[in-house]
């Protein structure tokens, strides 16, 4: 069974993922004019392309549990937030790959 550090681990690389994956919807919508904004809704094909990304969060997810050192006498807040890192700097990896691999 898992241990409470190793589903805060999880989790953590697991939002580090979601997070990275949300970063470019953020970033176009930010970049867009105020006007627009509003306008800027949420569009079928990105349904598919969403479903997509929770598989490859998963997947990602795992591999990288496999690879993060659990560190002992270390407070949960500082594990939590090392677990994110480490997911978000994973998924960063994977999507530039797959970009480098698609061009």
């Amino acid at each position: 069974m898992l241990s409470d550090p190793e589903y805060m681990a999880l989790l953590g690389i697991f939002l580090g993922v979601i997070f990275r994956m949300a970063v470019p919807y953020f970033r176009k919508k930010a970049a867009l004019p105020e006007d627009k904004r509003e306008a800027f809704t949420w569009q079928s094909k990105y349904t598919y392309a969403g479903a997509l990304a929770i598989i490859v969060a998963i997947a990602s997810t795992f591999i990288g549990f496999l690879a993060f050192p659990i560190p002992e006498n270390v407070s949960a807040l500082t594990f939590f937030i090392t677990a994110m890192v480490y997911g978000f700097g994973l998924n960063s990896v994977i999507i530039e790959a797959m970009q480098w691999g698609s061009d």
